[in-house]
C-alpha cells in the first residue's frame, strides 16, 4: 500500500509482504474492517486501539519472526480466524483464552513444545492446525474442543495420543504424518465415527489394529512409509472407503476381507516383501 492512502470504509487490507516493523497507524481508523492481512513482515506487536476494530474477524500474522504472542492480541475478541503461521513462537500466551469466537487456528510452522489450557476456552473451534512443531505429547484438554472437525498435527514428535482424544467426535480430517507413533492409536479412535480422511504417513507404525474397525465413515486413508507387517481383518469395517495407500511398508500379506471393501477405488501397495 506503500504512503497511499486506505480507504477508512473498507472491509479487507493487505499489508503482504511490506517489511513493516509496526502496524501503519491509519488502519485502526477503519471501522468496517473485517479481515487483515500481516503476512511476512516484522511486526511484533499490536497497537492497543485495534481493539476498537469491532469487527475484525480475520487475521493473518503469519511470517512475521515472532518469538512471543504479541501484545493486545488477546484483546481481539471477535476473531473468528487466527494465523500464526511460520514463526518462532515455543508456546502461546495463556490470555489467548479471551478469543473464544474462534473457529480456525493455525500456528503451523513454530517451535510449540507445549500448548497452555487456554485452549478449552475455544469451544467454537472447528479448524486446527499444528503441525510442523516441536510437540512431543498433546494434552488432553485438547480433547474438549468438540467442535472440532479438522486437527492437523503433522511433523511433530507424538508417540501417542491421549485416551479421551475419542471424544472429538465430530472430528472429519485428522493429519498424523510423520510423527513417532510405533502403536496405532485403537482406544483413541473408539468414537471418531465421522471421520473421512486420516493420514499417519511416515511414523514408525508396525501394523494396522484392530480399532480400525471403529472408523466406519473412512473414505480416505494413507499409511506410506511405515514398518506395517500386519493388517488388521476389521479393515473391511470400512465399507465407504475409497483410497488406500499402504505403499512403502513391510506388508508381506493382506487380509482377505479387503475383498470386502466394494468403494475402493484406489489402492497402492508396492510390491509385498
Amino acid at each position: 500500500m506503500g504512503n497511499h492512502p486506505i480507504d477508512t470504509k473498507t472491509d479487507y487490507i493487505s499489508l503482504f509482504g511490506k517489511n513493516l516493523h509496526n502496524l501503519p497507524t491509519r488502519v485502526i481508523y477503519c471501522p468496517n474492517l473485517k479481515r487483515l492481512t500481516l503476512r511476512h513482515n516484522k511486526i511484533k506487536n499490536l497497537p492497543t486501539q485495534l481493539k476498537n476494530l469491532t469487527g475484525l474477524i480475520f487475521l493473518d500474522y503469519s511470517q512475521n519472526y515472532l518469538t512471543h504472542t504479541p501484545s493486545n492480541l488477546w484483546e481481539l475478541t471477535p476473531l473468528k480466524t487466527l494465523y500464526l503461521n511460520t514463526n518462532l513462537l515455543t508456546t502461546l500466551d495463556s490470555r489467548l483464552s479471551s478469543l473464544v469466537n474462534l473457529e480456525m487456528l493455525k500456528v503451523r510452522q513454530n517451535n510449540l513444545n507445549s500448548l497452555p489450557e487456554c485452549f478449552t476456552a475455544f469451544k467454537f473451534l472447528k479448524n486446527l492446525d499444528l503441525g510442523s512443531n516441536n510437540l512431543k505429547q498433546l494434552p488432553s484438554f485438547i480433547c474438549t474442543l468438540e467442535n472440532l472437525k479438522i486437527l492437523i498435527l503433522d511433523q511433530n514428535r507424538l508417540r501417542e495420543l491421549p485416551k479421551d482424544f475419542n471424544k472429538l467426535t465430530n472430528l472429519n480430517m485428522l493429519i498424523l504424518s510423520q510423527n513417532d507413533f510405533v502403536e496405532f492409536p485403537n482406544e483413541p479412535f473408539e468414537n471418531l465415527s465421522k471421520l473421512e480422511t486420516l493420514e499417519m504417513n511416515g511414523c514408525e507404525l508396525v501394523e494396522i489394529g484392530d480399532g480400525v474397525s471403529n472408523l466406519i465413515n473412512l473414505v480416505a486413508f494413507s499409511l506410506r512409509s511405515n514398518r506395517i507387517s500386519i493388517v488388521s481383518e476389521k479393515i473391511s469395517n470400512l465399507d465407504k472407503l475409497e483410497t488406500l495407500d499402504l505403499t512403502d511398508n513391510l506388508l508381506t500379506e493382506l487380509p482377505s476381507t479387503l475383498e470386502n471393501l466394494h468403494s475402493l477405488k484406489k489402492f497402492w501397495l508396492g510390491s509385498l516383501g
